[in-house]
Order: C-alpha cells, then structure tokens, then sequence
C-alpha cells in the first residue's frame, strides 16, 4: 500500500482550454471551439498566483520523503503504477473522474477507474496540504498542451531538487 502525490501542472497554470478550464472532456486533442495552446489564463490564479502555487507546491515536497518520481505527459499515465489500495493525493486543475466504461487510466477518468479498483483518490484544492507521515511516491503530470510554458524552469529545479531519479519513460 502506497501513498502517491499527483500534481498536474495545470493546477497552478490553469486547463487552457477556452470556456471549461477545471472540467476535462472527453475528447483531449482537436477540440472544436476550443483555445488549444499551452495556458490561456482560465484558471482563478493564473498569471498572478501561478508561481506562488508552484512554489508552495515546491516547498511541500521537498519536506516529504519521496521514494519515487514519475513524470509523464498524460495524467492518465499514473494508472500504470497503482495498486489496489494505494492512496492518492491529486492535484489537479479539473477532477478527472468522467465514468467511460471501456478505455482505463486515460487522463479524463483515471480517478473513476482508479476509485472502482479500490485506490483512494483524494481531490486536493488550494495551498492546505496534507501532513504526510513516512515516504510517498511523486507523479508529476506536464498535460502539454494544456498548461502554460511559464513554470517549466520551476518544473525542472524542482526536479533536480528532489535529489532522486526521475521515471520519464520506462516501466511501472
């Protein structure tokens, strides 16, 4: 049993898709109407609070003892390493959770799948975050194209930070 932080940079840059920023949808490239670009300013504290959720964000992580980081484009990508009762605290801009029967651990509805497969999913807002005791395991999702350029430098501090190997592709 193992408890995983997952933090979608789109929870401090904001979903940049036009008019349903915090709602994913189930079509995730091309979408009619839809502003596709990294970050559009959706998001309730984006540009002004972006850097200040990020490096609260940051300065939480590096007082928790991480085990394991992951780093992923899609968010769906976190269902690779779950197991039935790990924990999940996810940070994310929309919540993830549309039930589609049929396609497992894609980045609209991991939650729903992880949930039917008894893995806790918590949904975290804002800067109150958890007191964790003993090590946890870190999922970092980018969702190119959906967050904005302007925290890729903090992103890759924050990695070089950690002090631990970072998973980029390889297995669960």
């Amino acid at each position: 049993m193992a408890t995983w932080i997952s933090f979608d940079l789109d929870w401090a840059t904001g979903d940049c898709r036009g008019g349903i920023a915090h709602k994913c949808v189930k079509r995730c490239f091309g979408c009619p109407g839809e502003n596709i670009g990294r970050g559009n300013g959706n998001s309730p504290f984006y540009p002004q609070d972006t850097e200040e959720y990020f490096t609260a964000m940051r300065d939480w992580l590096l007082s928790l003892s991480i085990k394991k980081v992951v780093l992923r484009d899609n968010h769906g990508e976190i269902g690779r390493f779950l197991r039935r009762g790990d924990k999940v605290l996810n940070f994310d801009d929309h919540s993830d959770d549309e039930e589609i029967d049929g396609f497992p651990f894609v980045c609209y509805n991991w939650v729903s799948y992880a949930r039917n497969r008894s893995i806790e999913v918590e949904q975290c807002k804002g800067l109150e975050f958890e007191n964790i005791q003993g090590p946890v395991n870190l999922f970092i999702a980018v969702s190119r194209p959906y967050t904005n350029t302007s925290l890729d430098g903090h992103l890759f501090r924050l990695l070089m930070d950690l002090e631990r190997p970072v998973n980029f592709n390889g297995g669960a």
